[in-house]
């Protein structure tokens, strides 16, 4: 059985960095100065992140997620910039163009996760306003990179969570459509669960981002499993309505191969769950599973081994 795995912006051991600056360092030169040094970072950055992607192609890695600071201080008031301001601002935007297409032949997918600061619906208007032009420099980069995901969270509650959704949702009105078809939102591990959530997704047409671990901090009355089929039905395909696309172009948008590991890790988990209930096994540790055979003709064939608390006369 196939496991995809992420890499979430940077590496430990291997030699690929990528490169930040502080304010003070910028605002204490020459605006032209500054500028050059700026230059440079996003180029160093360009070409971390182009083997950022040939490293997760190599290493069956299926995403990676690009740091919010890839082009340094990008939206800072004072020490901020537009591409062409930098001296090396065409190539660098052409690197990048080149990252993606990278990520396209390699299928490799990439995206991005804004910090914390980004509020979408903050009762204060400058944040706000800081939120949308940081989500729009991502979503340029990310349409440069051939990244179609830039993930938030809800944001805060303020002590109204009806009124801060609508607020999250009202917002939703000035972004341009690189962001609008890009952003996604997520479950978070302190405010807004899934429940939170789903009806926001599906009054605003956003995805939402099942964060499994935040949802067991903060659970709400959706099981897992039943988060899971409501998120799940959420899927669209555009000319088709929820529930009704044909099988053959699920397959031609997502990927014959992706369908087929889907199905097989729907089919393990069921006949999984049915052995360990129906021969009353309590476990003691997590199923090491082989899969043996996937055909769509011949059917799914798997051995699974664990540990299972033993029974005492």
């Amino acid at each position: 059985m196939m496991v995809r795995l992420g890499l979430c912006c940077m590496f430990r051991d291997q030699p690929i960095k990528f490169s930040t600056t502080t304010v003070t360092a910028v605002a204490k030169m020459k605006r032209k100065d500054g500028l050059a040094k700026l230059s440079k970072l996003c180029r160093d950055n360009a070409d971390a992140l182009y083997a950022s992607i040939e490293y997760c192609a190599a290493h069956q890695i299926g995403c990676f997620r690009v740091n919010s600071q890839i082009l340094p201080l990008k939206t800072h008031p004072e020490c901020g910039y537009r591409m062409e301001e930098l001296p090396d601002g065409e190539a660098i935007v052409e690197r990048f163009k080149q990252c993606g297409e990278l990520a396209r032949k390699q299928k490799v997918r990439t995206c991005f996760h804004p910090d914390q600061f980004v509020v979408l619906n903050s009762p204060r208007a400058d944040v706000v306003d800081k939120s949308i032009e940081e989500l729009e420099y991502q979503s340029e980069v990310a349409e440069w990179v051939n990244a179609d995901v830039v993930n938030i969270h809800g944001g805060g509650a303020y002590g109204d969570k009806r009124k801060a959704l609508n607020d999250f949702a009202r917002n939703l009105d000035r972004l341009s459509p690189r962001v609008r078809t890009r952003l996604t939102v997520e479950n978070d591990d302190k405010i807004f669960t899934p429940a939170d959530l789903l009806p926001l997704c599906k009054a605003t047409d956003i995805p939402l981002v099942y964060d499994v671990h935040h949802h067991r901090c903060n659970q709400d009355e959706l099981s897992i499993e039943q988060a899971t089929k409501k998120i799940a039905d959420q899927v669209q395909i555009p000319g088709f309505r929820k529930g009704k696309i044909p099988a053959q172009v699920i397959d031609q948008r997502v990927g014959r191969g992706v369908v087929l590991e889907e199905a097989a890790n729907d089919a393990l988990s069921r006949s999984l769950a049915e052995i360990i209930v129906d021969n009353k096994f309590v476990q003691m540790s997590r199923p090491v599973v082989d899969v043996t055979k996937l055909d769509e003709a011949e059917g799914l064939a798997f051995t699974a081994e664990m540990d299972i608390r033993p029974e005492f006369d």
